[in-house]
């Protein structure tokens, strides 16, 4: 599950993650946008754990990805979906975190 927000800027992602548990294949997913959104030089924060609904509920990894500032995510959309595109091919590749 891949949900997107547009918003002020920098760029993250987000996977489900509690003080007891957190979700590693999310984890991992969330790494590896973050890591293509920031080679296709976007700026981005470290990926974070958080307590959205539409991470939580869910059997499948869920990632969470606040894209912004609005213009340069709109001046670069195609971009901007080739990053989102490479990271989630990137982890289906290799989805185990080291």
């Amino acid at each position: 599950t891949l949900g997107l927000e547009l918003g002020g800027a920098p760029c993250f992602a987000a996977s489900y993650a509690t003080d007891r548990f957190a979700s590693e294949g999310g984890r991992g997913l969330a790494g590896t946008i973050t890591a293509s959104l920031t080679s296709c030089g976007m700026a981005t924060s470290a990926p974070r754990g958080m307590r959205l609904a539409v991470l939580r509920e869910t059997r499948m990894p869920a990632v969470f990805v606040h894209l912004g500032p609005p213009p340069s995510i709109v001046a670069d959309t195609g971009g901007v979906a080739r990053a989102l595109a490479g990271g989630i091919q990137a982890w289906v590749l290799d989805p185990v975190e080291p």
